[in-house]
């Protein structure tokens, strides 16, 4: 799995009444490892992944009767965050072209212990998500112990060797039984066509195939089943 740096990008966060209020945070993705850390501004720093097609697409949902939440702007993802004792809310991903993201969400004076999930779902394709999640303790005017707890990745995964030019053998994970296809991406993000498709059966699975139809280059495949994506990044070298 390849990871893309997001650029730094601002999510505005507007409270119901019009005025922000209380706790703030930032998790501010980056290439490190899978938990991330924290520093002193409290930011919460780990990885996004940026492997599925991208469309340039700006789309803004408005949300009314919140109690503590936004009215927020979507820009190419969906990236959705939630306390367990506040909401559920969209959040923006940056354009095309950028190598960081900043998320800004709001929470109420509540003292006490929660979690956040964050899950990041393409706009192309809405059945695709990843997720991590982090657990926050809250004082009144501070945070007392901001450091993320995990990163909560699904279990669909995949594994792929070849013989430049011949067959490709892939070993596929799946934590259940399901439909699924192997979708091969070019280094601009865009869909270079469907290299294998079919039946998955919950465990470990093998197939085989060759990516005929494709082009020598650079290129992500992704394995896409039900709600779930898994991308690794392969040179096709085909005679």
């Amino acid at each position: 799995m390849k990871n893309i740096l997001f650029s730094l990008v601002s999510v505005l966060a507007l409270l119901f009444a019009g005025n922000v209020s209380g706790q703030q945070f930032e998790f501010i993705p980056d290439s490190t490892d899978g938990i991330g850390t924290p520093n002193a501004e409290n930011k919460f720093e780990g990885p996004i992944t940026n492997l599925w097609d991208q469309e340039n697409k700006i789309e803004w949902i408005k949300h009314e009767d919140l109690p503590d939440g936004w009215s927020v702007q979507i820009c190419q993802y969906t990236l959705t965050c939630w306390m367990d004792w506040i909401l559920s809310d969209t959040i923006v991903l940056p354009p095309d072209g950028a190598d960081k993201l900043q998320v800004k969400f709001f929470t109420n004076e509540t003292e006490g212990v929660g979690s956040v999930t964050i899950d990041l779902t393409p706009v192309s394709n809405p059945d695709l998500h990843e997720s991590w999640t982090f657990t926050l303790a809250l004082g009144e005017n501070d945070v007392q112990n901001n450091k993320p707890s995990s990163r909560n990745r699904i279990g669909l995964s995949f594994d792929m060797k070849s013989n430049f030019g011949m067959n490709y053998n892939a070993s596929l994970t799946s934590p259940k039984d399901t439909h699924a296809k192997l979708v091969m991406y070019d280094v601009k993000g865009r869909n270079a066509g469907t290299i294998w498709s079919g039946h998955l059966n919950a465990g470990e699975n093998a197939i085989s195939f060759k990516p005929e139809a494709h082009y020598t280059g650079v290129y992500f495949i992704r394995l896409e089943a039900f709600d779930i994506g898994s991308v690794t990044q392969r040179v096709i070298l085909l005679h």
